[in-house]
């Protein structure tokens, strides 16, 4: 049955870059591992066979015209090379991916799921291309304006958002945003030619949430460390506290750093800090995780 239920949630994955459910924590840990850590197999595509079309003319041509054996060789290298240049722009991170977050997830949930309602948690996940009309932004928006020479194009997208409760009622939340700067530099050398550099930015954005019952707990102080943005709202029913970390890095990585895999998960960070250092305390015998 599972196996099952993965095959046919992982098709409708990979065909849209996209899945939102409600499953076991171990199921989850499954489907990132094997949909979205592991590398898929080949598979061959319609545009595999397009891509045969030119060779083909060639030979066509070749034994027709008759020409020399050198000059078919140096052509058809030259075909090959041009075939593995868009093969690798066709298949590296063009989508600017950050793989390593769905470690921090899976990490999460292994480090939570003994203390999880039910077993149960909501995923949305979203592995598609972030540079597309759809996830655009206005560069004023973010306090940048586009000039003769220098011209802005930022994207945002959510990566996943999450959702489940513990085994005390509370509610936890997790979330990943990511935002691209894409930075054109257009320049004109000494020798009169124009010359656009093009570089790109990336923020990543991490958010723990946790809606607490004002009889269960107790906010006993809600300062933002050197880390991490601490907020917190409070009604007669419910504390919402909200936990942010952002780091800034150029270059989105298209493997999984395996140092990464032996560290806490950012998540556990955050929520350990909020118990461990007393920004929120049970009035009882309550306990968010054992």
């Amino acid at each position: 049955m599972i196996k099952k239920t993965l095959k046919l949630d992982g098709k409708q994955f990979h065909n849209t870059k996209q899945f939102k459910a409600k499953r076991p924590s171990d199921y989850w840990l499954l489907f990132i591992k094997q949909h979205i850590l592991t590398k898929q197999p080949w598979r061959l595509k319609a545009f595999h066979l397009f891509a045969l079309i030119p060779i083909l003319l060639f030979l066509f041509f070749y034994s027709i015209t008759g020409l020399s054996f050198a000059m078919f060789f140096v052509a058809l290298i030259c075909m090959l090379i041009v075939r593995g240049i868009l093969r690798y722009g066709r298949n590296a991170n063009a989508a600017f991916v950050p793989i390593n977050i769905f470690v921090e997830l899976a990490k999460f949930i292994i480090f939570t799921k003994g203390d999880i309602s039910k077993n149960v948690i909501e995923l949305r996940l979203n592995t598609g291309k972030i540079t597309t009309a759809k996830n655009s932004l206005n560069p004023a928006t973010i306090g940048l304006q586009n000039t003769s020479k220098i011209k802005y194009k930022p994207y945002q997208m959510e990566r996943f958002y999450s959702q489940f409760k513990f085994k005390d009622g509370s509610i936890c939340m997790l979330s990943f945003h990511q935002v691209l700067l894409r930075v054109s530099n257009t320049r004109r050398r000494s020798s009169g030619k124009i010359k656009t550099k093009i570089k790109y930015k990336h923020k990543l954005f991490y958010q723990l949430s946790l809606k607490l019952k004002t009889s269960d707990y107790s906010i006993i102080h809600s300062s933002s460390t050197k880390h991490f943005d601490i907020n917190v709202k409070s009604s007669d029913k419910y504390h919402l506290v909200k936990v942010k970390f952002k780091e800034k890095i150029t270059e989105i990585p298209s493997k999984i750093n395996a140092a990464n895999k032996d560290q806490i998960s950012i998540y556990t960070e955050m929520l350990t800090y909020l118990i461990d250092k007393k920004v929120i305390r049970p009035n009882g015998n309550q306990k968010l995780i054992h």
